[in-house]
């Protein structure tokens, strides 16, 4: 078989082709699956070929000259913050009271007193 057409019509001869070729398996396969595994391994020896690079102009040093200059966007700084007002609560709360940061949250109420103790 030197083409994808010439493909055998008999299981016999598609079996004989298969293992001329060292396909395994081929004994357990029907027709369909036999000439599946044919068009698969003929695929593997034989690959298309790589289509041809495009062609690059002569004029490549002068089309790049040409094109206009890319502006960028001024990259904004970042603000520095000081600590979160609320983070800094949870953390002083739970040490001064020993409780956790999630039984804290639940204490509005101690937040208002310390932002007013704290002046904030």
């Amino acid at each position: 078989m030197t083409d994808i057409q010439d493909i055998p019509d008999t299981v016999k001869e598609l079996r004989a082709e298969v293992k001329a070729r060292g396909i395994r398996g081929y004994s357990t396969k029907n027709k369909s699956a036999l000439i599946e595994a044919l068009k698969n391994n003929y695929l593997k020896t034989n690959p298309a070929p790589a289509p041809a690079p495009a062609p690059v102009p002569e004029k490549t040093a002068e089309l790049v000259s040409e094109t206009a200059p890319v502006e960028t966007a001024p990259v904004k700084e970042k603000k520095k913050r000081g600590p979160n007002k609320w983070n800094q609560f949870l953390s002083e709360h739970s040490k001064k009271h020993g409780v956790l940061i999630k039984d804290a949250m639940k204490n509005r109420e101690a937040y208002d007193a310390w932002l007013k103790e704290k002046n904030l």
